[in-house]
């Protein structure tokens, strides 16, 4: 059984319209912590083989800059792109007989033993016509907060039809899920402020454990076959370049075991201490 919604009723459902810069600026600063991540990698693996090659100058600094602000637009378009697309896009639902289809969303297909709660609805603006908004979990039964999804029902034979449904699916598969018909027009739940900080810890953890791999991997293996470190990297050093490495390094490093050494406790040091910015992201999830 399929109910669809016309697109000229999205403005009822949808917080995203009218699409306002706080709205935005909500969205956005969700995805500041990934898109700096991979600024800051890609600049720095960047000026890396460029200063190895001894091709490091304002011109290639530029293309640098040029490539960051090109990401940056990206990802602020692809958001525009894919809120236009979700605000004029038709909403329907489609009660199945193992699944209810929901579009559009990311994840349309939900088993039913993810319902939690029907709720219906009245909207004094447009008469007779019924506001549905179910809510989902997990199949475990853990509670997944901010998991609903909304659409108008044009008229209430269409409520009337789906209740019918979800009452028979309800007592097919012996479910738990509530269903309540409101008299009157909820009230709008808070808008829950999201709290990028495990974000920004998790994009931590992600650059530390990415700067530690290399130091751990030379730390553990060493050389192969008597080779330079500089030989075994992906980066072409340029003969001066790789004479001043080997200078640096063995300023404080007497020996290749020292320097392995350095290497290992550096690299573990890194990745212990991504370790902890993992843990705290997670926990404050």
């Amino acid at each position: 059984m399929r109910f669809e919604q016309p697109k000229e009723l999205n403005h009822l459902v949808l917080d995203t319209i009218p699409w306002t810069w706080e709205r935005r600026w909500r969205r956005w600063k969700v995805i500041i912590p990934i898109v700096l991540f991979c600024n800051v990698s890609l600049t720095e693996a960047g000026l890396l083989k460029a200063w190895a090659a001894e091709k490091l100058d304002w011109d290639f600094v530029g293309v640098i800059v040029g490539v960051n602000l090109f990401l940056l637009a990206f990802f602020f378009l692809a958001m525009e792109l894919l809120v236009a697309l979700e605000n004029r896009s038709k909403r329907s639902v489609d009660l199945g007989k193992r699944w209810i289809c929901i579009s559009p969303v990311k994840e349309t297909r939900r088993s039913w033993e993810t319902v939690r709660a029907c709720h219906l609805e009245p909207i004094p603006t447009l008469q007779d016509a019924i506001k549905l908004t179910l809510e989902f979990g997990s199949k475990s039964g853990k509670a997944s907060r901010g998991r609903s999804w909304s659409m108008v029902l044009t008229n209430c034979e269409q409520g009337k039809q789906l209740l019918a449904e979800l009452g028979n699916q309800r007592v097919q598969r012996q479910l738990d899920f509530v269903i309540n018909q409101h008299s009157q027009p909820r009230p709008k739940p808070p808008v829950r402020r999201f709290s990028n900080k495990c974000l920004w810890f998790l994009m931590a953890s992600f650059w530390l454990i990415v700067h530690g791999m290399p130091l751990l991997a030379i730390g553990i293996l060493g050389s192969q076959d008597g080779q330079d470190l500089s030989s075994q990297s992906e980066v072409e050093f340029s003969p001066e370049r790789e004479q001043q490495l080997g200078k640096f390094l063995f300023r404080y490093f007497h020996s290749m075991d020292q320097l392995r050494r350095g290497f290992l406790i550096g690299g573990g040091a890194l990745w212990a201490l991504a370790v902890v910015f993992y843990v705290v992201g997670i926990r404050t999830l």
